[in-house]
């Protein structure tokens, strides 16, 4: 598993490469060219991006919203293969906070990546998987969690008593 942030960028970097060649060889023979395409990625990869001062566990999964295209995803699954990753194809599934905000971390010619902030990410796992996430969210309670967590948890209804289950 893996959880090594500049290397997530280079894998983006090299996807980008990869969508500029294909549709360099798609224009010459006039073939479809691919659309550029954004990742917003989710979930535990997102976390690990974040500079939160508590212990993350390293995921396998990639959770994005995404309008890639199948070829694009399929290889990216390609590259992400020796790390032991892949992409979450029920990423779509997941619920976010409709406000949450992303921070660029690669703008490619193609590609573009964005992680979302870690506050509606926990927000996400406190509404939606809170006995799963219970560790994770007391270690960010205890570990000064920010204003804007707290505001998003009242927005949701969302009981912060984490001996409530």
């Amino acid at each position: 598993m893996y959880n090594n942030s500049m290397d997530l960028k280079d894998i983006f970097q090299e996807l980008d490469g990869w969508v500029v060649k294909e549709n360099e060889l798609a224009f010459k023979s006039s073939h479809r060219l691919i659309k550029a395409c954004e990742f917003k990625i989710l979930g535990q990869t997102a976390l690990l991006q974040s500079d939160l001062k508590i212990a993350l566990q390293a995921t396998a999964d990639i959770d994005a919203y995404t309008n890639a295209e199948y070829s694009v995803i399929k290889k990216l699954d390609e590259l992400l293969e020796p790390l032991g990753m892949k992409y979450d194809s029920l990423s779509s599934e997941i619920w976010m906070p409709e406000e949450t905000e992303y921070e660029k971390i690669y703008s490619g010619k193609l590609v573009q990546v964005k992680y979302a902030y870690p506050e509606y990410l926990l927000i996400a796992k406190a509404k939606f998987a809170k006995e799963k996430n219970r560790v994770l969210l007391l270690d960010y309670l205890a570990a000064d969690p920010s204003d804007l967590f707290f505001l998003l948890a009242k927005k949701y209804n969302i009981n912060l008593d984490l001996n409530d289950e």
